[in-house]
């Protein structure tokens, strides 16, 4: 923790006369641990209760979109600068919120007090793929949908059978102490935090994952990182059977045969990012491609937000975490952005 400052200094070197300029910038960092703004919806003492203590430093937001229900318990925000209640908010007698700026700063809770190990539902599900409208692999943990894992971060690696050669990999941080979710019962948002999307391209996967019409085999290697350096691998198999259905191969050979093109939409940028009230999808060669925003329990923002060419208006978005997924004819495309 504590204050960091960093110099940039630009040069233009023109034929006219050289031009340059000096930026300084200061980082303040609060905790580790610590969510910077946190965001409550649907929490009801009988569906999903608040937490007993919710420190952030700088923002809390409840009952916008939702209701949101304290109920008869203790329960405390506590913010740095501000706390927002919505029109769902409903407190009760023992509810109580606080401003304080040390939030965070001398106050700061340690996820890893709790720390018993990682929880997972095991053993990982194998898939037998029969159809070639593609699939998701995800990992579950149903008993802690909304504290999943309990990791501060996972590597998602998936190989080839025969040669071993690494066809996917992502790496994710936890942002504070529950930052992961996972699928279930009471949590039923679109997929759980860790997944593999095996169809088309996401993230910096390159190519389609399987030859035409053969079928594979894929292993899924996925390693969870927790405190005090402790980490766990856990692999399974991921069996393709095509079929004789030949939808997939057809993509690859006749969509997918532009490596130029392909490439220039994976660069596919969004900005300004964070954001306050719009974003804007940059670097997109498609004429024609849809899209949707999800929050971070996975739910779709369809209705929130209006799109003109390629900017879309979001100032109705409550402050958190956001995910796009861009569409095109050979392309599935997931960026991450923050709403402040």
């Amino acid at each position: 923790m504590g204050s960091y400052t960093f110099t940039v200094t630009t040069t233009d070197e023109n034929v006219c006369e050289n031009k340059g300029a000096e930026f300084v910038f200061t980082v303040n960092v609060i905790c580790e641990v610590c969510d910077i703004c946190v965001e409550f919806e649907n929490r009801t003492p009988t569906t999903y209760p608040l937490p007993l203590e919710t420190k952030a430093a700088k923002c809390i937001f409840a009952g916008f979109n939702e209701e949101v229900v304290v109920g008869d318990v203790n329960v405390l925000f506590q913010a740095g600068e501000y706390i927002e209640l919505g029109p769902f908010f409903e407190s009760g007698s023992n509810f109580e919120a606080t401003i304080d700026q040390s939030t965070c700063l001398s106050n700061c809770d340690d996820c890893c007090e709790d720390f018993t190990g990682f929880t997972i539902d095991l053993p990982l599900t194998d898939l037998i793929v029969t159809s070639s409208s593609g699939f998701i692999w995800e990992a579950f943990d149903t008993d802690n949908p909304y504290c999943a894992y309990n990791a501060r971060a996972y590597k998602l690696m998936i190989e080839g059978e025969n040669s071993g050669d690494l066809v996917y990999e992502k790496y994710e941080e936890n942002q504070g102490c529950c930052g992961f979710f996972s699928k279930a019962s009471n949590n039923p948002i679109s997929h759980s935090t860790i997944f593999w999307d095996g169809y088309g391209n996401r993230d910096e996967w390159d190519g389609v994952f399987y030859n035409d019409g053969d079928d594979g085999a894929f292993k899924v290697n996925l390693i969870l990182y927790g405190c005090g350096g402790s980490e766990e691998l856990y692999q399974t198999w991921v069996s393709v059977i095509t079929g004789g259905n030949k939808s997939i191969s057809g993509v690859k050979s006749s969509t997918l045969n532009s490596e130029n093109h392909l490439e220039r939409n994976q660069e596919i940028t969004i900005f300004p990012n964070p954001t306050y009230d719009f974003i804007r999808i940059d670097r997109l060669n498609n004429k024609d491609y849809e899209f949707e925003i999800l929050n971070s329990l996975g739910q779709n923002m369809e209705g929130n937000y209006t799109i003109e060419e390629n900017m879309i208006n979001i100032k109705h978005f409550s402050p958190g975490y956001y995910h796009i997924k861009i569409k095109t004819f050979n392309q599935i495309i997931t960026k991450e952005f923050i709403v402040l």
